[in-house]
């Protein structure tokens, strides 16, 4: 199970780490789920992508085709959900300035960081897209949090702190499984240390706390 300090349980159903031997183990081909859930995530490393030290241990996808495989749920059309991740991109100005954060394998769902927006979409074609401003520099690393409530409200804080927030319906979804990262060749570098996602929207106090719990490993 999760033990992290004073990390929200409540709802958890992923909780990767990337520097918790429990959760993972340099050459390993599983980042094991610490939730309790068994919803294992696969690396697929590939084109000098590496699993490296940094902040004990982070997954540094090169943007040219590397992905993390994870058989989570879908979320379905007004479902609430909540994703939290450790990540940081090198450089925007690489392939179309943008980074795939977490993509639906089978379908077009996808979270895309950019330097200066974060965006969501569940349709080829930018169907029911939102889009969220926000700055996001190189090699700066964040902790950011996506939250959706009953009434299809998204918001983004990064580091505890609300950023912005828009409504967004339909279903989040993907046939197979979701992807961190992405399989095509034209997305930015992204560094991936934690990420957690729970079956419901956490309030602005629980993202408060598990950023609290997890900013001075980071140095955030």
């Amino acid at each position: 199970m999760f033990t992290g300090p004073h990390i929200v349980t409540d709802g958890l159903v992923l909780a990767l780490d990337a520097a918790n031997p429990t959760s993972y183990i340099s050459g390993s081909t599983a980042w094991n789920d610490l939730s309790g859930n068994g919803n294992n995530a696969t690396p697929t490393l590939i084109s000098g992508s590496t699993f490296t030290s940094t902040f004990g241990g982070t997954f540094a996808l090169n943007g040219t085709g590397s992905f993390i495989n994870m058989p989570v749920q879908n979320f379905e059309t007004s479902t609430p959900f909540s994703i939290e991740t450790v990540m940081s991109v090198p450089n925007y100005n690489q392939h179309a300035s943008r980074a795939h954060f977490l993509s639906g394998v089978g379908g077009n769902s996808m979270v895309i960081f950019s330097a200066t927006t974060l965006l969501m979409w569940n349709e080829a074609g930018g169907v029911n897209n939102i889009t969220i401003n926000a700055t996001f520099t190189s090699g700066t690393t964040y902790y950011v949090t996506i939250t959706r409530d009953a009434s299809n409200l998204v918001s983004l804080y990064t580091n505890g702190i609300f950023i912005g927030s828009g409504s967004r319906d339909g279903q989040f979804r993907w046939t197979t499984m979701g992807r961190l990262g992405s399989g095509t060749t034209y997305c930015s570098i992204i560094n991936l240390s934690t990420v957690k996602i729970y079956n419901r929207a956490l309030s602005a106090s629980e993202i408060q706390q598990n950023y609290n719990a997890t900013k001075t490993r980071f140095g955030l």
